[in-house]
């Protein structure tokens, strides 16, 4: 029972992630100041103005921790260098709720103890059920009968004795676990660090070049009050140009 409750927990804490709080698309709604047009299914809205250009992307990407993503390119148009990162970026509720850009680095922090607390648990789970593959089998019997002067007799037993041919198998089944685990453990870790090399660091961006990835936030309980008429604000700073885009926000699917 103890194996079995490990290898149980192992398996859900490797195959599933830790429940999360709803994740939310970003819909922007173009003024008439805006360009808004659609490529291969996914919503595009460009802002133009003077020394830059900044396009928001309304696609739900998903990275470790299930943060709440969407994406932002910039052109830099002026004539110096621009530096330009996650914290230039911000959402404002309808009640003025200004809502911060989620830091690359705590994502790769959160990543990483994931990873670990999925090693140190499969860990666990291997040695349980390591020392439990010990071959050893045991049952319970009953006998009845009768002798030959017609008296009737009954009785019960237990037996428990070493199986080698059990002892194999337990273990074999035991390594064959221990591969999956790795193997789930170590998917997780190469998706994850894939999915976050696109997100946007802090960056110098020269004159006439572009610059662009995913920037995530923790959407609060209030988004869910926003329903289909309510909007929010996403301000994008570069430089000293603030581009700002009014949007809808829809459960990322």
């Amino acid at each position: 029972m103890r194996r079995l409750f490990f290898t149980m927990l192992v398996t859900l804490n490797i195959a599933t992630a830790a429940a999360a709080a709803t994740r939310y698309q970003v819909e922007p709604q173009a003024s008439e100041l805006q360009f808004l047009f659609w490529e291969d299914g996914i919503q595009l809205t460009d802002d133009v103005q003077e020394k830059s250009i900044v396009r928001l992307v309304s696609v739900a990407d998903e990275l470790p921790s299930k943060p709440s993503t969407f994406r932002i390119y910039v052109f830099n148009l002026s004539d110096n260098t621009i530096a330009f990162g996650p914290e230039d970026v911000m959402i404002e509720l309808p009640d003025g709720t200004a809502i911060s850009m989620v830091s690359p680095n705590e994502i790769d922090a959160k990543l990483r103890r994931d990873i670990k607390r999925r090693q140190a648990l499969a860990t666990l789970g291997n040695a349980l059920s390591a020392q439990s593959a010990n071959g050893q089998t045991s049952g319970s019997f009953q006998h009845s009968g009768m002798t030959s002067d017609g008296t009737m007799f009954s009785g019960s037993g237990t037996y428990s004795g070493y199986d080698p041919a059990l002892a194999q198998q337990q273990q074999q089944a035991v390594q064959a676990q221990v591969q999956r685990t790795d193997a789930a453990i170590q998917a997780r870790k190469t998706e994850g660090t894939r999915a976050l090399a696109s997100l946007i660091r802090r960056s110098s961006i020269n004159s006439g070049d572009v610059m662009g990835g995913i920037v995530a936030f923790e959407a609060p309980a209030a988004f869910k009050k926003l329903g289909s008429k309510g909007t929010i604000k996403i301000a994008v700073k570069v430089g000293e140009t603030v581009h700002r885009f009014e949007a809808k926000v829809t459960k990322a699917h």
